[in-house]
């Protein structure tokens, strides 16, 4: 299994996501969950997605964000594989 996360920014706002890939067959469930944190560690958004697919991702926009560094956490699971990963992207500072 691979994770990946990721983070950017644009005018108003933070784009932050992550996508996962199961190796060695479809599995049964397939599980991603992104969450974007702020300098203090609090979660200020956070999306998720899941099927049978091998390959997801979930994606998200945070708008009108505070001046501050942010990181992205991604994880993900599979059932048959089982599998778990997870990765982060950041810090990334929007002003």
């Amino acid at each position: 299994m691979s994770t990946n996360a990721y983070i950017g920014s644009g005018t108003n706002r933070i784009s932050y996501g992550g996508d996962s890939t199961v190796y060695g067959g479809t599995p049964q469930y397939h599980y991603i969950e992104v969450k974007l944190k702020n300098s203090s560690d609090q979660v200020v958004s956070s999306t998720a997605y899941s099927n049978s697919a091998s390959y997801i991702d979930a994606s998200n926009l945070y708008m009108y964000p505070a001046s501050g560094y942010y990181n992205s956490n991604a994880w993900s699971y599979s059932l048959s594989p089982d599998a778990e990963d997870s990765d982060s992207a950041g810090p990334m500072y929007y002003s």
